[in-house]
Order: C-alpha cells, then structure tokens, then sequence
C-alpha cells in the first residue's frame, strides 16, 4: 500500500506601510502569503512560499484639488520667467501645466495670487511630464503665504 504524504495549505494576509520619504507619501501594500508544508509522520516541511500582490494603496499628506478652469502662476528656473495655469492645488504643492517642464529635482521659484494676497515660494520639481506639466513640491514659503494657502484650502474643501 502506497503511503500519502499530508499536505497543508496556510494563506497570510499581510500589510505593510511604505513611507517615500522622496515625495512624502505612504504606500500601504497588501499581500497574502501561501505556505504549503509537507506533514510526514518525521517532520513539517516548507515546500513553497509564495506572496501575492492583493493592492498597493497611495495615500497623500494633502488634500489635492482640482481646479478645471486654472489659477494662474508665474514660475522661474534658471532665469527663465513663464506664466502657465495650475490645475491641482494642495497645501504641498501645486500641478503646472506647461508644455517644457524642468527636469525632477530642479528648484523653481513662484508666484500667484489668492483671495487675501499672494503667495510666493520656492519649490522642488517631483514630476515632469514633457507636454503636459510639472508636479512641484513647497520646499519654503512665509508664514503669511502659508496662512493665506491653507484658507483658500480650505474653502476650496468645502465646495
């Protein structure tokens, strides 16, 4: 009579949190993890251990908002000046739609204007979308422009 080894399925959720310390934001990955163990009457073998990707979730620091119909700024980087439209606005940074973007880690500097004043900062390249725009992140700005930012944020919000 031939003898049957006994074999044991195990399935693991796992989930682990991922911080970028580039963009600043977290990654939350979810995975399972199967076992398979081989039981003979001597010992509990590990036969295969394989994970598998179930999400990997982005949350952000800010809270981003659209604004369809744009904002302008105006924006330097090496002596050049432009004026194009943002189309995302956080208290982190902003999207630039322009079609020749700096390169990603370039500094910029900005200036546009907000119910209240203006805001002028200075800000680091994390996305460059050649035709498309830029992703910036505030690297420095005054605590008046940072006052005024995070009220139109959060009337913004509330639309």
């Amino acid at each position: 009579m031939k003898e049957y080894n006994a074999f044991s399925f195990v399935l693991c959720l796992l989930q682990t949190a991922v911080h970028n310390t580039s963009s600043r934001t977290l990654f939350l990955r979810q995975f399972a993890l199967i076992l398979v163990f081989e039981d003979t009457s001597e010992q509990v073998r590990l036969l295969v251990s394989k994970p598998i990707m179930l999400s990997a979730q982005k949350t952000r620091r800010y809270t981003r908002v659209g604004l369809p119909k744009g904002m302008i700024v105006a924006w330097e980087h090496s002596g050049n000046r432009e004026l194009s439209r943002v189309s995302v606005l956080a208290l982190g940074g902003i999207f630039i739609a322009t079609r020749n973007p700096p390169p990603v880690g370039d500094m910029i500097r900005l200036f546009f204007e907000v119910p209240g004043g203006e805001v002028r900062g200075r800000a680091v390249v994390r996305d460059s979308q050649h035709g498309k725009g830029m992703g910036v992140e505030f690297t420095a700005m005054g605590q008046d422009a940072r006052a005024r930012l995070n009220q139109l944020m959060k009337v913004l919000a509330r639309v």
